[in-house]
């Protein structure tokens, strides 16, 4: 599927997607209540530097574990199939379960991954992409669970930090804005390309390499999303 999208503005949404991140200090490490910042400059300058947009067209999924990515750096799942439908309990119209991910082969110098999933066909309140899992894993963890990205963050890896989502502060049912909220397309806009995208990240949190999956998903359902506050 041909993006819509040129390589510069895709590449200007990752850095406002971040900088809006980085604005809102919400990193969090798993057991603290305090939020916390964490500088992503180093990764800004890394991502919009580099033609690393995701690519829209998946690698086919070469087995029954569905992968993508290049002969090294592989980002694979077996909760759907990569470039396939989503199951609803990956979404807010269903469980808000967290897909399996596991990535292998990550390049020599991996300090730590940076897991972003985004809506490649919605936009936030400030143009850049829907965001709805931002978060830091420590390089000795290549793998999370379903269920990983359940509210509070007691299912992540110990040193694991959260970012806030696009939900965040819109008060929607079972969003909480700081962990794994899934689709949640407004009925009747079609379907949507979910990309899970994994950063391998060196030791100044510039990127080394990256994966990713997409998924996709449509709601023809009665039930509306709740629309998002004006200001």
């Amino acid at each position: 599927m041909k993006s819509k999208y040129p390589v510069p503005v895709i590449r200007l949404s990752v850095l406002l997607v971040f900088s809006s991140l980085l604005l809102a200090g919400a990193f969090t490490a798993r057991g603290e209540e305090d939020k916390k910042s964490f500088n992503w400059n180093a990764v800004l300058v890394s991502i919009v530097s580099q033609d690393s947009a995701p690519n829209p067209n998946p690698t086919p999924p070469p087995s029954n574990e569905s992968c993508s990515g290049s002969s090294g750096f592989t980002v694979c799942t077996t909760s759907f199939t990569n470039g396939g439908t989503l199951d609803s309990r990956y979404t807010l119209y269903g469980s808000n379960i967290s897909p399996h991910l596991v990535w292998k082969n990550p390049p020599a110098g991996t300090a730590s991954y940076g897991i972003w999933v985004y809506d490649k066909d919605a936009t936030d309140s400030t143009g850049s992409f829907w965001s709805h899992w931002n978060v830091k894993i420590p390089a000795t963890t290549t793998e999370l669970a379903e269920n990983a990205g359940a509210a509070g963050g007691g299912n992540l890896p110990e040193g694991a930090e959260r970012y806030n989502n696009s939900f965040y502060g819109l008060n929607i049912p079972n969003a909480a804005g700081t962990d794994y909220d899934g689709p949640m397309p407004p009925s009747g806009t079609g379907e949507h390309r979910y990309y899970f995208v994994v950063y391998a990240l060196d030791s100044n949190n510039q990127q080394l390499e990256q994966a990713y999956l997409v998924g996709k998903y449509s709601y023809q359902g009665s039930i509306e999303p709740p629309a998002p506050p004006d200001n």
